[in-house]
């Protein structure tokens, strides 16, 4: 079962370095682990682990800071005044959860197609995405219909490997690979933001052809 966001906080803030790293980002500035490692005088990785888990435990926001090639996450604390919840409702299943990533991942997909200039890119995603030769338009946008054939998580990756292969088809012959590549690892990310415990259990990066 995935730990629910509670889990995370609750684990963060009973630790030795979560109030001490909530303390250093009260004044609202991004920080990277590495500074905040510095600042505190711990280890990197020591750093990044608890900054990861106050982040899935809703206490802190987190992007991408990109210094030239290389990429690292930076985090902050939008308020000093904190509040713990505990959701004693259902939670969304793993595939559910699953199907939320891979359309995020589409969505974003597009969306930096058409913010990367490309006129008309966005809309041949789309319609490459709709032909019913490969038989997705009933699933990309309507969701898994609840007496569907698609009932795992393994048959959802296969179904939006195909997608990400076409998607990546594409881009790469109007932008080039490096490029395309570059938009899917993008797209990737953004779908991923919050829901790295849920990739990283069901590898739902392999199929996109994603580290």
């Amino acid at each position: 079962m995935e730990e629910k966001p509670f889990a995370h906080a609750a684990r963060a803030l009973s630790s030795d370095h979560g109030l001490r790293i909530l303390s250093l980002l009260k004044n609202g500035r991004w920080r990277i682990a590495s500074e905040v490692a510095h600042t505190l005088g711990i280890h990197t990785s020591t750093a990044s682990k608890w900054l990861y888990e106050l982040h899935r435990g809703g206490f802190l926001a987190r992007r991408t800071r990109k210094a030239g090639t290389r990429k690292a996450y930076e985090y902050r604390l939008g308020s000093p005044h904190l509040t713990l919840e505990l959701d004693l409702a259902e939670s969304e299943t793993p595939l559910e959860a699953s199907l939320i990533f891979y359309t995020d991942f589409v969505t974003h997909a597009i969306e930096l197609a058409r913010r990367l200039g490309w006129p008309g890119l966005d809309k041949e995603i789309l319609a490459r995405l709709e032909a019913a030769r490969n038989d997705l338009k009933e699933y990309i946008f309507a969701g898994i219909p609840k007496d569907g054939p698609l009932r795992t998580v393994d048959q959802l990756k296969r179904l939006y490997g195909q997608i990400a292969a076409e998607i990546r088809d594409l881009c790469t012959k109007t932008m080039g690979e490096m490029a395309a590549s570059d938009l899917v690892e993008s797209a990737y990310e953004e779908a991923s933001e919050g829901k790295e415990e849920l990739v990283r259990r069901f590898h739902l990066n392999k199929p996109l052809g994603v580290a």
